[in-house]
C-alpha cells in the first residue's frame, strides 16, 4: 500500500489535520477501451431506502443501453432502455414502477422490495454494433424491516478481503455462514455452474479437493469454504460462485466479484491553502502519471458524503469546499494498492488483507515465504513469545491446530500460516508476531502492526 498525504494545519479554530491520498485508483480519463462497471450507492440498502445503480465507463460512441432483471438478456426480463441518439427512454415488461433509467445508464431504484434481491445487468449497444455487458448484484438487508420472515437458517455470504486487489496482490474471498450440515462445496469463475468454469471441489466426508478446469495454481481453498487467491491478475477479475450442497443435496448458491486494479505510482496532492478557516474556500487537487483511472475521496475512514457545499471536478481529481465549515474537519485519506512488494525468499513475511481496518471489520495476516521444512508455526500478540500472549498454534507433522479460549470463533489460523480476526475492535489494535520453527528448531520471526481505527 502507499499513500500520498498532505497536512492542512489549523487555522484559527478550525483543522485538526488534512490528510488526503488517492483510493485504488489515481486521476485521469477513463481508458477508451475499459468495460462498463456498476457500483451500488449506497453500498448497503435496507427495504424502504432508494439505491442508484451507478455506471461507470460507458462506451463514448454509445448507441443504445439496456436494464434487465436477472442474468439473462432477454426482452420480457428488460426493465427499461435508453436510445441516445433521441435522448429517449422507454420501460421494458419487468420495470416495477420504482425504477428510474438516467441518461448517463444509471438506474434508480425507490422504496426497494425484498424482493428486489438479486442480479441486474446492464448491456450497452455501441455504433458499431458491439456489445457489452456488465451485473451487479443487489441484496436488500430486512434485518430493520417491519415484516419479518422465518428463516431455517443464515445464508451462505462471500465477502471480497479486500474489496479491491491491484495486479500482484492477494485476496481472501471469505465465506460465511457455511451450512452445519455441508456435504461439500465447489466454486466456479464464472455465474454458472459448469465443469468448464468450475476452480474447486470439496468433500467434507472424506476431507479431500478435486481441482477443476479453472484452477490457476494460485488457489488454496480452506476447509471453511473459503478462496485464495494469490498473485492475482487482471483475467482474475469478474464473477465468482460458491455452491454447497447439505446432507438432504439441497444446493444453495453465493456470488462475489473481484476487482483486480492495475498497480499504481503514487499521486501527487497539491492544496489552494495550507491554512483554512471557517466561512473560507479550499480546493484539493490529486495528480497522478497513471490514465484511464479515477478518485474517490475518503473523510475519516468512510466514503465521503458531498454537501451542497462540495463540489467535484467531471474526472473527480478536484475537491472544492466552499464555504468550509467546522463539521468539514478531519482526516481525508485514500489508500492505494497495487505497489508488488518483492520479499526476501528466505525469511516470511505478513501483509494486511485489507491494509487499513475499521472496527467490527475482518482482517487477514497473510503469511508468505513460510519455510518449507517447519515443525510448526504460532501467532502471538505482542513481541513476546510467551503462552500468555499466545493467539494460536498449528503442529505441521500432526495436522493440529490449537487456540486460545479468548480467540473461540472470532480467529482462524491456517495452514499457511495466515491468520484471520473477525469482528475487530480498538482493542485488537498492537503488535502481532509470527514465529515459526524449523525441523533444526530454528527459529524467524515476522512482526505486523494492526491499527484498528472507529468507524
Amino acid at each position: 500500500m502507499a499513500l500520498s498525504s498532505v497536512l492542512l494545519y489549523k487555522g484559527y479554530t478550525l483543522w485538526q489535520g488534512f490528510l488526503l491520498t488517492g483510493f485504488l485508483f489515481t486521476c485521469g480519463r477513463p481508458h477508451p477501451f475499459a468495460p462498463p462497471t456498476i457500483e451500488l450507492v449506497p453500498p448497503n440498502v435496507t427495504e424502504g431506502e432508494n439505491v442508484l445503480l451507478l455506471v461507470h465507463n460507458l462506451p463514448m460512441n454509445l448507441q443504445a443501453l439496456f436494464w434487465y432483471k436477472g442474468l439473462a438478456v432477454l426482452k420480457e426480463f428488460e426493465i427499461a432502455q435508453h436510445i441516445r441518439a433521441i435522448d429517449s427512454s422507454v420501460q421494458g415488461p419487468a420495470h416495477s414502477g420504482r425504477e428510474a433509467l438516467f441518461r448517463n445508464g444509471s438506474l434508480m431504484f425507490y422504496n426497494v422490495l425484498w424482493k428486489d434481491n438479486g442480479f441486474y445487468t446492464l448491456r450497452t449497444l455501441t455504433t458499431d454494433l458491439k456489445t457489452q455487458v456488465a451485473h451487479v448484484q443487489l441484496q436488500v438487508d430486512t434485518t430493520l424491516s417491519t415484516c419479518c420472515r422465518d428463516l431455517t437458517s443464515a445464508q451462505v455470504t462471500i465477502e471480497s478481503m479486500p474489496r479491491y486487489v491491484a495486479e500482484g496482490g492477494s485476496v481472501l474471498l471469505l465465506v460465511h455462514n457455511l451450512p452445519e450440515d455441508l456435504r461439500g462445496f465447489s466454486w466456479y469463475k464464472s455465474l454458472n455452474s459448469t465443469d468448464d468454469f468450475k476452480i474447486a471441489e470439496y468433500s467434507r466426508d472424506i476431507s479431500f479437493t478435486v481441482w477443476g478446469l479453472a484452477h490457476s495454481q494460485r488457489d488454496t481453498v480452506y476447509t471453511n469454504g473459503s478462496l485464495l487467491l494469490q498473485d492475482v491478475t487482471n483475467k482474475d477479475a469478474g464473477w465468482y460462485m460458491l455452491e454447497t450442497f447439505n446432507r438432504d443435496w439441497e444446493i444453495e448458491k453465493a456470488y462475489v466479484q473481484l476487482h483486480v486494479n492495475k498497480p499504481v505510482t503514487q499521486p501527487f496532492v497539491r492544496l489552494s491553502d495550507t491554512t483554512v478557516t471557517v466561512q473560507s474556500s479550499v480546493v484539493l487537487t490529486c495528480f497522478s502519471a497513471d490514465p484511464g483511472i479515477s478518485t474517490r475521496w475518503i473523510l475519516n475512514y468512510k466514503s465521503l458524503q458531498l454537501t451542497e457545499r462540495m463540489k467535484l471536478s467531471p474526472t473527480k481529481c478536484q475537491l472544492t469546499i466552499d464555504p468550509v465549515r467546522r463539521e468539514d474537519a478531519g482526516e481525508y485519506q485514500s489508500p492505494i494498492f497495487g505497489f508488488k512488494k518483492h520479499a526476501t525468499p528466505s525469511k516470511p513475511t505478513v501483509e494486511l488483507v485489507p491494509p487499513m481496518v475499521a472496527e467490527e471489520d475482518n482482517v487477514l495476516f497473510l503469511v508468505r515465504n513460510l519455510p518449507e521444512k517447519l515443525q510448526g508455526f504460532a501467532w502471538h500478540k505482542g513481541v513476546l513469545p510467551l503462552d500468555h500472549f499466545k493467539i494460536a498454534s498449528h503442529a505441521i507433522l500432526i495436522n493440529s491446530s490449537m487456540l486460545a479460549h479468548k480467540y473461540y470463533g472470532r480467529a482462524t489460523i491456517y495452514t499457511n500460516g495466515s491468520l484471520l480476526l473477525q469482528n475487530v475492535t480498538q482493542k485488537d489494535t498492537g503488535i502481532y508476531t509470527l514465529r515459526t520453527i524449523s525441523a533444526d528448531l530454528r527459529s524467524e520471526w515476522a512482526i505486523m502492526h494492526l491499527q484498528v481505527n472507529s468507524k
